[in-house]
C-alpha cells in the first residue's frame, strides 16, 4: 500500500460479452484490493466505429431492463465496503447515439432501487471473501 486508493472502471455490455462474463468480472473485482468501482453500460457516440456498428445493426446495446438486472446481480457480488461511484454513463447529447434510456439518469437510479427492493437484496448480499 502506497497511499493510493484504487478505483476500477467497468463497462458492461461490450460486444460479445455475456451475462456470465460480466458476473465473472464482478467476482474478480470483488477479489482484488479495490476501494471503489465505476460501472456503466456501453454507449455509442457519433463518428466512432462503434456508432457505425450500432447504426448498421452489427452491435446491439443493452436495453435498460437487462442492464438493471445485470447491475443488481453485480452489486450483490461486490463487497459491501466497496464504494460504487457510478452506475450509469452517457455522453453529451450532441455526440450521443445510444442507448437513449441512459440519458435519463434519475430513471435509471429509480429502476435500480426498484429492482433492489423487488428482490429484497443489497450490495454484498452474495459477497464471499
Amino acid at each position: 500500500n502506497r497511499g493510493f486508493e484504487i478505483c476500477v472502471h467497468v463497462i458492461l455490455g461490450l460486444p460479445g460479452e455475456s451475462h456470465d462474463d460480466m458476473l465473472a468480472t464482478a467476482r474478480e473485482m470483488a477479489r482484488l484490493p479495490v476501494d471503489s468501482i465505476k460501472l456503466h453500460n456501453l454507449y455509442a457516440v457519433k463518428r466512432t466505429p462503434l456508432a457505425d456498428q450500432v447504426q448498421n445493426g452489427e452491435v446491439e446495446l443493452m436495453n435498460r431492463d437487462d442492464y438493471v438486472r445485470t447491475l443488481v446481480d453485480i452489486l450483490e457480488i461486490l463487497p459491501p465496503h466497496m464504494l460504487v461511484e457510478r452506475i450509469s454513463g452517457d455522453a453529451p447529447p450532441d455526440y450521443f447515439v445510444g442507448p437513449s434510456w441512459c440519458l435519463d439518469k434519475p430513471a435509471v437510479l429509480l429502476a435500480v432501487n426498484d429492482e433492489l427492493e423487488r428482490r429484497d437484496t443489497w450490495q454484498g448480499k452474495f459477497y464471499s471473501p
